[in-house]
């Protein structure tokens, strides 16, 4: 993307920024400092990417536009966006759960996540059985169906640690308390996140790298909201070119947020390494857990509609 390049100062922000917009990633030493905390998934486009870009061009659609124009002027966007990027399997399965959520909201029809995904899944599958081999594949539907079965029930397990407080409650707090609310709060949903993810993706990447490095608990606690924070400011450059302001500030705050990669001591490199983790014990672990996550969400569907019964009682 040259346009990046001309507009943003530093090269290396330039490239890690083109990088994220594009899925291409050619430098060799940013691939090698990602592949050390194991953020090679903020590399490559996926749900993440689209989601944000998704959320930021509606909020923008709409200040113009009407909810349902803006939603089609969304699926045109999104679409040639897809098609710019190509046709690779984290690609293909963030654009069809997005395209079915959008669909459904166009023919007010809510829809659920989890059955977005199933959808993608065999639409990928019909289309080509053997991308089930994909490295990129096997990543993506299995961290994002770890999301969406245990995040909900992790956070619901740290609420004990960092309990969560009725809306009436949190406004009567002083600015000070609800201040530190609000950080707590980031504080737990991330940390949930990270213990949903890491369910699939810790033994899929002892399956494939036969290494897990430690930092990358710590790096996936804060890492991917800061590269949020780089693609809004991209996309609002992008789209607002009569403040070039923006793009020097972003090529700061993203200079910023790369040292935390290249200037971290290879002597902090510590590993979890496991080697010939074999695929029998891979397959029955992911059956079983996703097993155990359907049950768990059932139940705690259960037990929300039993909680609303009893409050209209």
């Amino acid at each position: 993307m040259q346009y990046i390049h001309k507009k943003i100062d530093d090269s290396e922000s330039a490239t890690f920024l083109s990088g994220i917009a594009t899925g291409e990633f050619d430098d060799q030493l940013m691939l090698f400092h990602f592949s050390r905390f194991g953020l090679q998934h903020i590399m490559a486009i996926s749900g993440f990417h689209f989601a944000i870009i998704a959320g930021f061009l509606r909020l923008m659609l709409q200040l113009i536009f009407s909810k349902k124009t803006a939603t089609y002027l969304l699926l045109l966007l999104l679409t040639t966006y897809f098609m710019f990027l190509g046709f690779g399997p984290s690609v293909l399965r963030a654009w069809l759960m997005i395209l079915i959520v959008l669909i459904g909201y166009l023919l007010q029809k809510s829809s659920i996540a989890l059955n977005s995904m199933g959808v993608a899944l065999i639409t990928l599958l019909i289309i080509d059985p053997l991308m089930i081999r994909h490295i990129g594949f096997q990543f993506s539907f299995l961290t994002t169906a770890s999301i969406l079965m245990f995040y909900s029930g992790s956070d619901k397990l740290l609420q004990q640690l960092f309990f969560k407080r009725p809306l009436k409650e949190t406004v009567e707090m002083n600015s000070l308390n609800q201040h530190g609310f609000i950080v707590l709060t980031a504080i737990r949903q991330s940390i949930a996140l990270c213990l949903a993810v890491n369910l699939t993706a810790l033994p899929l990447m002892l399956y494939h790298f036969e290494q897990f490095p430690y930092l990358s608990i710590i790096y996936n606690f804060f890492f991917p909201f800061m590269v949020s924070i780089s693609m809004l400011l991209l996309i609002l450059g992008l789209m607002i070119p009569i403040f070039p302001f923006i793009h020097g500030l972003n090529s700061a705050f993203t200079q910023f947020l790369l040292r935390y990669t290249y200037n971290m001591p290879q002597t902090a490199d510590y590993k979890l390494v496991f080697q010939n983790f074999a695929l029998e014990p891979l397959i029955i672990y992911l059956c079983l857990i996703f097993c155990a996550g359907l049950f768990f969400n059932y139940y705690l569907e259960l037990k929300k509609e039993e909680r609303l019964d009893f409050e209209y009682l």
